[in-house]
């Protein structure tokens, strides 16, 4: 009897020690919208209990900077109301071309000898000007083999955006649970990723991440400046007009029959789509080299093409042609997830892609992936 009370003590104990939130919401706040999910989990099963994207005031924020507080809050709060999300607690992701994310060798030494040695290496990759502006973290990704050294992740970001971040969630009602990277995110929304280059194409610019043995080890942007109406298109990709998806489709099925010829020349919106297809696959391999090039082992198995524009109709097949002998596949980010019967599933597959930063974010807040 005694060592029964003593199992449910030590239980109880468990329990608060490690006390999780009910429900994680991610929030992924971009230059136009904001994009949120709510994941609660029930014995190791995640369930997406909501999900939504609603629109921002013009410049509320730039370069994931917050221009205007006080219309974020009123958007948040909106959001809230509006899609049925009960939890409290926000994961929020870090993005934008003034997050440093690198990875870095130093002689092997202590947490806080590494801590102080790489604040002293931080102006060799940020301007010294704004190094006091910084917040900087990284973490041990293992030893350097051939070496006695180690291999860091470093990860850095301005205190401006950071401070924003924090300062509207707190004045929304919300509570920050974390600050998350967008690479690591979406990560965890993906099967198969742990040596792969993560393309995920939105409308004002694509990110690209090369994870090796699941570490995001390099992150780039891509600007669109050498794609004619790039921005149009991918904009109209996500709310086309009726008009236009038929004729997209009529378009694609002359290509998949193969009645183009050359009377019938590649319509204009898949010479775009391809002009695209090819800027990506050039950045893909330049990436590639440049990796290769100072860690002789590293490897890609598979790209995966994820966020608005990989709805583009044949961007995949494009890609898959010109990166010949490497696997393109389209990314699902709820392929390991239940659905909740009140979220409307139809409007949500229509978003999904858009969705999987956010989704990432909901699923740090598990027990599985604490802190991961």
């Amino acid at each position: 009897m005694i060592q029964l009370k003593l199992k449910q003590v030590g239980a109880a104990l468990r329990s608060l020690l490690t006390w999780r939130p009910p429900t994680t919401v991610g929030l992924d706040i971009g230059a136009g919208t904001i994009k949120f999910a709510e994941v609660r989990w029930e014995q190791g099963i995640p369930e997406l209990m909501a999900a939504g994207i609603e629109k921002l005031p013009p410049n509320s924020v730039r370069n994931a900077c917050i221009l205007n507080k006080e219309k974020l809050v009123e958007t948040l709060q909106r959001a809230w109301a509006l899609h049925g999300i009960t939890g409290k607690h926000v994961v929020v992701a870090l993005s934008g071309q003034t997050v440093l994310i690198r990875e870095l060798v130093f002689p092997a030494m202590s947490d806080d000898e590494l801590r102080q040695a790489i604040k002293w290496e931080l102006d060799k990759y940020i301007p010294a000007v704004d190094v006091a502006n910084y917040y900087y973290d990284f973490a041990v990704l293992g030893p350097v083999s051939d070496i006695q050294g180690l291999r860091v992740l470093l990860v850095a970001a301005p205190l401006e955006m950071i401070n924003g971040i924090t300062e509207a969630v707190g004045e929304a009602g919300l509570k920050l649970l974390a600050i998350d990277i967008e690479p690591l995110a979406l990560q965890r929304t993906m099967e198969k990723a742990d040596n792969a280059i993560v393309i995920d194409i939105g409308v004002e610019c694509c990110k690209l991440n090369l994870f090796q043995q699941g570490f995001p080890l390099v992150s780039r942007f891509i600007p669109f400046g050498g794609a004619r109406n790039t921005e149009a298109l991918l904009q109209e990709a996500i709310e086309p007009e009726l008009s236009q998806r038929e004729q997209w489709q009529e378009q694609q099925a002359v290509l998949v029959t193969g009645r183009c010829s050359d009377e019938e020349p590649v319509p204009v919106f898949h010479q775009n789509v391809e002009l695209l297809a090819g800027i990506l696959a050039r950045e893909v391999r330049r990436t590639i080299d440049y990796y290769q090039m100072q860690n002789r082992n590293a490897y890609i198995d598979r790209i995966i093409v994820t966020g608005s524009g990989a709805q583009l109709d044949m961007a995949t097949i494009y890609l898959s042609k010109i990166l010949a002998g490497t696997k393109v596949v389209i990314h699902s980010p709820i392929t390991s997830l239940q659905i909740s019967p009140s979220l409307n599933k139809v409007s949500f597959q229509k978003n999904e892609l858009q969705m999987a930063v956010a989704i990432g974010l909901a699923l740090r807040g598990s027990d599985e992936n604490n802190g991961g």
